[in-house]
């Protein structure tokens, strides 16, 4: 994926905590969030149009919003005329555990209690030293993640990960024996 589908992917999912800070009327919150004034233009002309009766979907393609982020920004606006509390759609950790960064984290040498120290959560840790046990195993992901209880996606992307680093130590080794390093 590149950098600018990346950002862009990023802005999307901030723009739709945006909405609903500005549905909740949290100002304080909005203005923290890091988003162009012409971001938040678009959001209230959404908003205007989405009470005069249009679809979410038919005004979002309009402002080149993402399908995703209509859908999301519609379903929070009609909890909020129907004085429903407002759902958050925005990605928590307890919803999508970062257990990827864990594990690069823990591949970088860093222990479990510095982990802890930067934010992750118990449970992310231990799903990634969960994995450690298997990073070696000539198993399917599928395996793996019947014994781990880890997503499957993000088995994959683990493993993805292990092999990444295994293939650029071997690289820096040849590198070393070819200059005379390591003998």
């Amino acid at each position: 994926m590149s950098t600018d589908r990346q950002i862009f992917k990023k802005h999307s999912w901030i723009c739709l905590k945006a909405y609903r800070f500005f549905l909740l009327g949290e100002d304080e919150a909005l203005g923290g969030l890091d988003i162009p004034e012409s971001e938040l233009k678009k959001m209230k002309k959404f908003h205007e149009k989405l009470e005069s009766g249009h679809m979410p979907y038919t005004v979002g393609k309009g402002f080149r919003f993402p399908e995703f982020v209509s859908r999301g920004m519609g379903l929070m606006y009609r909890d909020w005329a129907n004085d429903k509390p407002i759902r958050d759609l925005y990605p928590s950790s307890e919803s999508r555990p970062r257990i990827c960064r864990v594990y690069n984290y823990i591949l970088d040498g860093m222990s479990e209690n510095e982990i802890r120290l930067i934010g992750f959560t118990d449970s992310e840790i231990e799903f990634a030293f969960a994995f450690q046990k298997y990073e070696t195993a000539d198993m399917l992901p599928v395996t793996i993640s019947q014994r781990t209880n880890i997503k499957v996606s993000t088995v994959r992307k683990l493993q993805k990960t292990y092999r990444e680093r295994i293939q650029q130590a071997g690289t820096v080794t040849r590198i070393e024996m070819r200059e005379g390093v390591i003998d």
